[in-house]
């Protein structure tokens, strides 16, 4: 049971990332702005792997915080993924024949 209580920030890493990269397609008019998501995502958990174990070590399974950072820069990169999976599950297929 210890083990869950270690592994709480990670959901609340990717969903964070998830909503900031909503937050930025939303208010960016950039067109390009796409190709650039999935970096903000990455350096977002990475900042909030850091903020997670400097404030309260006991949330996150990362021993160092060099640990703390690999699992938030995975966590980021999750969030685009989960949007990707998301995307590609409710979109029907154009190109199909």
């Amino acid at each position: 049971m210890e083990y869950l209580s270690q592994i709480t920030a990670v959901p609340a890493i990717v969903v964070t990332c998830l909503l900031i990269g909503y937050c930025v397609k939303s208010c960016c008019k950039r067109k390009d702005i796409n190709q650039y998501i999935p970096s903000i995502c990455g350096v977002s958990g990475a900042i909030l792997g850091l903020v997670v174990f400097f404030t309260t070590p006991e949330l996150i399974s990362g021993a160092t915080w060099i640990e703390s950072l690999a699992i938030g820069i995975v966590s980021g990169f999750a969030a685009t993924g989960i949007h990707q999976m998301k995307k590609q599950l409710l979109e029907a297929p154009s190109n199909e024949k």
